[in-house]
């Protein structure tokens, strides 16, 4: 029985992540593990400093680790972040799997974009995996912001602690974590390492078309040996 952890992102709700959880939750021999961080609930995130998230996020950890010898240690945007700080801390962790990993915060390109098909009601941007570019420009405070560049910066001084395989998973589309970001992180890791492309995918992954084709990339590398080997992609 594999043992994965999940780690949502900043704001997130359950249903930004709900396909990959359900299509996880069907497989033999995988057991899903997640929680909520601190702070955030339905209608948006309380203030709360980034150590409580970090803090959560170890607990809930070591409480699975007292079961499970092995874990395979999964975060989303964030929640890659903080995944990436654990990961380089607790060397029981089997595999890392980054999805659109926060260690920047911010596409101002891909964002004026997006404000200008919104403005000129061309290829609307809500209902395809972007959330919202005016809730996400407009109503998340600065000091919030702040909190998740700390883990950025947190997380990206930890790279070269990092030990377990990983896979980074990023979109050319992203809208909140520019694919540069990825870029650079992964050149930064030393050990056995994949980088899979997500070809016009938003930040919010498991809201694509793809959505399918990725969570089942994903559940073959936490598979690993061949299956992987004969899937391995560079761009899906």
């Amino acid at each position: 029985m594999r043992t994965v952890f999940f780690i949502h992102g900043f704001s997130a709700k359950k249903e930004d992540n709900a396909y990959l959880f359900d299509y996880l939750e069907k497989k033999k021999g995988i057991r899903l593990k997640t929680f909520t961080l601190p702070g955030h609930t339905e209608h948006g995130v309380a203030k709360i400093t980034y150590d409580k998230w970090l803090e959560k996020a170890e607990e809930e950890l070591c409480r699975i680790k007292k079961d499970k010898k092995q874990i395979i240690l999964v975060g989303h945007s964030m929640g890659g972040a903080i995944a990436a700080i654990l990961a380089s801390k607790y060397k029981e962790i089997e595999k890392l799997i980054l999805i659109a990993p926060a260690f920047t915060v911010g596409s101002p390109v891909q964002n004026r974009e997006d404000l200008k098909a919104l403005f000129l009601r061309k290829d609307h941007p809500f209902g395809t995996g972007f959330e919202g570019v005016l809730q996400k420009l407009f109503t998340v405070p600065f000091k919030d912001v702040r909190e998740v560049r700390k883990v950025a910066l947190l997380a990206q001084a930890s790279l070269e602690q990092i030990e377990c395989p990983v896979l980074l998973l990023h979109g050319t589309m992203d809208q909140v974590v520019p694919i540069s970001s990825s870029i650079e992180v992964y050149a930064k890791i030393k050990g056995e390492k994949q980088f899979t492309i997500l070809t016009d995918v938003r930040h919010q992954v498991f809201k694509s078309r793809k959505k399918e084709a990725i969570s089942k990339y994903i559940y073959l590398y936490i598979l690993g040996g061949i299956r992987f080997k004969l899937n391995q992609k560079e761009h899906i």
